[in-house]
């Protein structure tokens, strides 16, 4: 059973993501928005923190 799916392609090679990578987002919004009591701001700053680390490693 595949529980990825596909982002997008480069060059011929599928960029996919396991299907629990959205509950890291909400994970880190909810530390960063809620623990933290950064509300809104900080709830966006975890998703872009995740989302940025994504792109680092995928780059790599």
């Amino acid at each position: 059973m595949n529980r990825s799916f596909k982002l997008f392609s480069v060059a011929g090679i599928d960029v996919r993501v396991h299907m629990t990578f959205p509950l890291i987002l909400v994970w880190a919004a909810f530390q960063f928005g809620v623990l933290t009591g950064g509300g809104l701001s900080g709830a966006l700053f975890g998703v872009i923190v995740v989302l940025l680390l994504f792109g680092i490693v995928t780059l790599h």
